[in-house]
């Protein structure tokens, strides 16, 4: 005997030997032994058909899977809860399909075909020919890279400050005979990273660079590329325009080649987007910024630009005709900045 229908939220995942395994697609294999029309709710990274998922959709064909409603960000399902890749919602009816409807967000969108990789990195082949197809490759933001070499002893790569350290970093600069502006976190690597400026004695800095303290610039943090993955959250200090004698701590700089307004203003707009941080991500392969190489340089994006406006997501989705896919996978996998800088 079966039933007649099953609705269900399977477990996802269960850990072994510290290592957590996918158990989910067990129990969309499960259930269709004991029930012919089935609803699961689970998580959706089977769509972008990579690793460990490479096999799950003709699995779940094979199982009878009719259509997929698919939530790239898991947070319209589960309000209070993060899932990388998003939420989705399978309907299976007997076994074996061979057309399989989908929807995203609820919005009908006909036929999936898994060969036309939907929701895979083919969208980062998208952006990165479309805004280089009239700008050299050689023409990049990369050359414009200087890495802050400032740090305080004691310190670990990310700034958290050690205990035998923390008299050395000051609220105010009140009777500071060379206060230096940087921007840290004193949090000392436990719980969320609380970024904020902070002042140091110039004679407590080792391994100064020069142009630290000769130029205005932009600080942009470790972690600018970051991809949330459908979180919607991520590390989200944003890029700082610094003035002399600022520096943000263990950060990389970005520097114009000349210091007008106009240039700071752009560079961190830049960077501010979502487009700017997919493009980096092409190469990313760890939390640690990469990929400058694949974002033209800033001022030759600028000569597309209208006079007097600053870079934006919309700007670069119109200049360079973004296809509506690669429009939802900026939006849903990039983490958003929010510019709280004073």
């Amino acid at each position: 005997m079966k039933f007649d229908y099953c609705v269900g939220n399977p477990p996802y995942q269960e850990s072994k030997n510290g290592n957590n395994h996918n158990i989910w697609p067990d129990f969309l294999k499960s259930v269709a032994s004991i029930a012919n029309i089935r609803c699961m709710v689970h998580p959706g990274r089977w769509i972008m058909m990579s690793r460990p998922y490479e096999h799950t959709f003709d699995d779940m064909k094979t199982q009878g899977l009719r259509s997929f409603n698919y939530y790239p960000k898991s947070s319209d399902v589960f309000p209070s809860v993060g899932l990388d890749g998003g939420v989705s919602i399978t309907y299976f009816e007997g076994n074996n399909s061979d057309k399989v409807k989908y929807f995203i967000n609820t919005k009908d969108k006909g036929i999936f075909d898994e060969n036309l990789k939907v929701f895979t990195d083919n969208f980062k082949e998208e952006a990165y020919s479309k805004v280089f197809k009239d700008i050299s490759k050689d023409n990049n933001m990369n050359h414009r890279i200087n890495e802050s070499l400032a740090r305080i002893n004691g310190t670990n790569n990310y700034g958290h400050i050690k205990d035998r350290n923390l008299d050395l970093i000051f609220d105010t600069p009140d009777n500071m005979k060379n206060p230096v502006k940087i921007w840290i976190s004193k949090t000392q690597g436990r719980g969320e990273s609380k970024f904020m400026w902070y002042f140091v004695e110039k004679d407590n800095l080792i391994n100064i660079d020069p142009i630290i303290y000769t130029s205005r610039k932009v600080a942009i943090d470790g972690r600018g590329n970051a991809l949330a993955h459908g979180k919607g959250n991520g590390f989200n200090n944003i890029p700082h325009i610094c003035e002399r004698d600022q520096f943000a701590f263990s950060h990389i700089l970005v520097f114009p080649e000349v210091e007008r307004e106009r240039d700071l203003l752009l560079i961190k707009s830049l960077f501010m987007t979502k487009t700017a941080r997919f493009l980096m991500s092409i190469t990313q392969t760890g939390l640690g910024v990469c990929g400058f190489e694949n974002i033209p340089d800033y001022l030759e994006l600028a000569k597309l630009l209208p006079e007097d406006e600053l870079f934006t997501d919309e700007w670069f989705y119109k200049t360079f005709d973004f296809s509506e896919g690669l429009i939802n996978e900026i939006e849903t996998r990039v983490s958003p900045k929010v510019d709280k800088e004073v």
